[in-house]
C-alpha cells in the first residue's frame, strides 16, 4: 500500500506518513469526530485545514475529507508523527497559505479557493518528471469542482489491492528506512525536502481512505467477502474495494 500511495506522488512518501501508516494511524471513527480533541491545530489552523482538504477532496456523491475526518487525522499525524522541527515546518508553511491570497483562504469563495490549491499544485509538482504526474489535470479538478480527484484517487486505491504475490523484500526495506527515519523523503529514491502541498495532499488521500467514510462509502465495503477474483473491470463494479 505504501509503494502504491508514493507511487500516486511520483514515488513520494515521507517518512512521517508512513512510519504513522505502518503503526495503524487511522482516522477516527464517525462517531466520535464531534467529540475529538485536537492536540496540535488551534481552532484557525483547524478551519484552514479543512477548506484546504475539501478543495482537495470535495464532497461529490460521497462525503468530503473534512466529513470524513481528514482534520482530525491530520492532526493525530502531526501530534504524534512528526518530528517538532518537522511539525513546525508544516505548521508555518499552512500559515503562510492565507498571505497567497486576498484573506484568510477559509474565507475565500469556493473558486478563488480552487485557483489558489490548483496553483499551489502546480508549483508543488513542478520537478516533477513528466511520466511521473498523474494523468488528470488537477487545475481542471479544482476549479470545476467535479468529482474526477475522487476517481484518481479511488483508481489507486484499487491498485493497491493487487501484487499480493509480488516479493516482500523491497517492501519490507523501504519500510524499515522509512520507519527508521532513513529515506526521508523518498521510497527508492534521492532524499529531498518535500513541498507542504505534496504533504498536505498525501495526508488528505491517506487520511481519506483509512477512514470509516473512505472504506466504507467511497469505497466497497464487504465484511466476509467471498471468492477472489484478480480480474475484475472497475465499471463492472462501479467503486474500488476497500
Amino acid at each position: 500500500m505504501l509503494r502504491r500511495l508514493s507511487l500516486a506522488f511520483g514515488g513520494l512518501a515521507t517518512a512521517p506518513l508512513a512510519s504513522g501508516l505502518l503503526s495503524g494511524c487511522r482516522t477516527p471513527e464517525t462517531g466520535d469526530l464531534a467529540s475529538y480533541t485536537y492536540s496540535t491545530l488551534n481552532d484557525d489552523q483547524q478551519r484552514l485545514i479543512s477548506a484546504l482538504v475539501d478543495q482537495i477532496l470535495p464532497q461529490t456523491d460521497t462525503p468530503g475529507a473534512s466529513e470524513a475526518g481528514v482534520p482530525q487525522f491530520i492532526d493525530r499525524m502531526l501530534t504524534d508523527w512528526y518530528a517538532p522541527e518537522e511539525r513546525d515546518e508544516f505548521l508555518a508553511a499552512l500559515g503562510a497559505v492565507d498571505a497567497r491570497g486576498s484573506g484568510p483562504f477559509a474565507d475565500l469563495d469556493d473558486a478563488a479557493q480552487a485557483e489558489m490549491v490548483a496553483a499551489m499544485d502546480a508549483e508543488a509538482f513542478a520537478n516533477q518528471p513528466a511520466d511521473e504526474v498523474p494523468d488528470e489535470d488537477v487545475a481542471e479538478v479544482a476549479v470545476e469542482g467535479t468529482s474526477a480527484m475522487k476517481e484518481e484517487a479511488e483508481n489507486e486505491v484499487a491498485g493497491m489491492q493487487g501484487d499480493l504475490g509480488e516479493s516482500m523484500d523491497r517492501d519490507t526495506e523501504a519500510a524499515t528506512e522509512l520507519s527508521t527515519g532513513e529515506g526521508t523523503a523518498s521510497i527508492g529514491g534521492e532524499t529531498t525536502d518535500v513541498p507542504f502541498y505534496r504533504q498536505l495532499k498525501e495526508l488528505t488521500v491517506a487520511g481519506y481512505y483509512t477512514s470509516e467514510v473512505g472504506a466504507t462509502q467511497e469505497l466497497q465495503w464487504i465484511a466476509a467477502p467471498n471468492r477472489y477474483d484478480a480480474d475484475v473491470s472497475l465499471s463492472e463494479v462501479g467503486r474500488a474495494w476497500a
